[in-house]
């Protein structure tokens, strides 16, 4: 084709000489014919030249990044039309997480790395946008391409790089928005897009990466400058950051504080089981929260860790009650099911610290939070919390009007149930969650030996009284023996 184009134009130079001669000898028929002759070849070789410049230009505009953009772009379109649906629709039936895996949204992705794996495999988290990061960051819980992409390109590199990724992840203002519209679909249904657009149009600022810290040290600032009576909630799955350290520098003025954890026990109560999701996670995933496992990859013993950090929480909390006779503390716990987001709330000044929390396996590589100062968007995340309270008590009263009127693991299923922080209150509970998870492990053929042998990285992994933590881990390899 370069020979074609290259004859064409000389062709056309030489011909257009011939016209410029013609016309000074004042030869008009010879003149004519060479300027047609030379526009016919002008058009051909036009032709010729936009094929390939074409080509170039679609090349350039559909490059790794552009296409992940607008794969991005695409899904949080969908989310939005999602909430302009009307109410009679059916339109949660599947929730919002079905954009993200139905199957033209798989297939895209699918088509995307096949299209880009080279470069995605052989390129460097330095070298890749946060575009290119937020989409794998956002199906690697649902995609089995973007699984094998991640394994290939991490395949020998460390821990740091992968978080790196995930980071970056973070610092894309789409990808936010996503996780944030599925984490609050649940609670916001049809307006949780409305919801996230108001939270970025108020007073707020994003961390990603190592934002506990941060969460730290604002929402202590936060709750100094609290009023008497003011409500503090922090609405949690995990950790508790450190609430001893926390309140301990906080004035007398705070007349009640609220946590929200899943309640430890594992057999009586069904949100700590729901946490079990997360074992099913790629092992390029789980290798990246760092779940426990045993010499057989058997994982079900990470429920040891998650058990031991939620006592070692409450703890803390009992021990705040009793060294803070002025705060009304108070605990409760999810028994059913877990909240996909965690919560700081200030009430009053009108804060909010937001992490979302849970969307199937997404949630390890979402590795962002979002702090909000404004006092409307506070009111709507406090009545969030009371919704919960409501919903869940309607329930229980529900199965009371049925043939349950004792009180058992059925009945308790299915809504918050208070904590009373007290020394006695403490103690059975630990005596209960640890003879639970006993026979939980025993059932999943964890035995002693396997416990003993992960604890030295199981008390690396928790914060919290380091005495408290290893008078659990014998307790527990009692009940194993």
């Amino acid at each position: 084709m370069l020979r074609t184009i290259l004859w064409n134009m000389t062709a056309l130079v030489l011909l257009l000489c011939l016209a410029i001669a013609g016309n000074q000898f004042q030869n008009q028929t010879v003149t004519v014919v060479l300027v047609a002759i030379s526009l016919g070849i002008a058009a051909n070789l036009l032709t010729q030249l936009i094929g390939p410049v074409s080509a170039a230009l679609i090349g350039w505009l559909s490059t790794s990044r552009t296409v992940a953009k607008k794969l991005l772009e695409k899904i949080y379109e969908e989310l939005t039309e999602l909430d302009k649906l009307p109410r009679n629709t059916g339109r949660f039936y599947f929730g919002y997480e079905h954009v993200i895996y139905s199957p033209k949204s798989m297939q895209a992705v699918a088509e995307y790395i096949i299209r880009f794996r080279n470069h995605l495999v052989s390129s460097s988290v330095d070298d890749n946008s946060p575009y290119e990061a937020a989409l794998l960051a956002l199906f690697a819980g649902y995609s089995s391409e973007v699984v094998d992409c991640l394994e290939r390109k991490f395949h020998d590199l460390t821990l740091p790089e992968f978080t790196r990724l995930a980071d970056k992840a973070g610092s894309n203002i789409l990808f936010q928005q996503i996780v944030l519209t599925l984490a609050l679909g649940k609670y916001f249904p049809g307006r949780a897009t409305n919801v996230v657009r108001r939270i970025y149009k108020a007073s707020h600022k994003t961390y990603y990466g190592a934002w506990t810290p941060h969460a730290k040290e604002n929402f202590q600032k936060a709750a100094i400058y609290a009023n008497a009576d003011e409500l503090l909630i922090t609405y949690h799955i995990g950790n508790a950051y450190q609430p001893l350290e926390i309140f301990n520098k906080i004035e007398n003025q705070m007349n009640r504080v609220d946590f929200y954890f899943i309640h430890p026990c594992i057999l009586s109560r069904q949100a700590l089981l729901s946490l079990g999701a997360e074992l099913g996670a790629p092992a390029i995933l789980k290798k990246e929260v760092g779940f426990l496992h045993t010499a057989n990859h058997n994982y079900q013993i990470d429920f040891v860790r998650k058990v031991f950090q939620l006592l070692s929480n409450v703890r803390e909390i009992t021990e705040l009650s009793s060294q803070r006779p002025d705060l009304n503390v108070r605990i409760f716990f999810f028994d059913n099911d877990i909240p996909s987001v965690c919560l700081q709330i200030v009430r009053g000044v009108g804060y909010v610290f937001v992490i979302p929390a849970a969307f199937d396996n997404s949630k390890f590589l979402s590795r962002f939070t979002i702090e909000i100062n404004d006092k409307e968007i506070t009111e709507e995340f406090v009545k969030l919390v009371d919704q919960e309270m409501v919903e869940r008590a309607t329930k229980l009263q529900y199965i009371r009007k049925g043939s349950l009127l004792d009180t058992s693991p059925t009945e308790v299923r299915g809504r918050i149930e208070n904590f009373s922080p007290n020394k006695s209150s403490f103690e059975r509970l630990c005596s209960e969650a640890i003879n639970e998870l006993a026979v939980f492990l025993k059932a999943n053929r964890i035995t002693k030996v396997d416990v003993d042998t992960i604890s030295p990285q199981l008390m690396l992994s928790l914060s919290g009284d380091i005495a408290f933590n290893k008078t659990m881990l014998n307790e527990l390899l009692k009940a194993l023996s």
